[in-house]
């Protein structure tokens, strides 16, 4: 996904995708521009961590908030953070 440049022109026009994985820094792409995020490089294994980002994103007035997981933690701890934050 992130070497996929028909992708990233087709679909971050309007979008920012963050992509985490193995590496410590999550990959961004927008507007077809692929860059690392050293922002928010982490070492951290366990989501509580990333969601925590996010939340503080969501803070700072981003919207649009996207999460793709198959981790039952993540979802107990966004349904958590949405209450307590709504």
């Amino acid at each position: 996904m992130c070497t996929h440049s028909y992708f990233h022109q087709l679909y971050t026009n309007t979008h920012k995708l963050t992509v985490t994985g193995e590496r410590n820094v999550p990959t961004q792409i927008h507007k077809g521009i692929v860059i690392d995020r050293v922002d928010l490089k982490t070492t951290h294994e366990e989501v509580d961590m990333i969601i925590q980002q996010m939340i503080d994103a969501v803070h700072e007035g981003h919207t649009g908030v996207a999460v793709l997981s198959d981790d039952t933690d993540v979802f107990v701890l966004l349904v958590y953070y949405y209450v307590v934050l709504k």
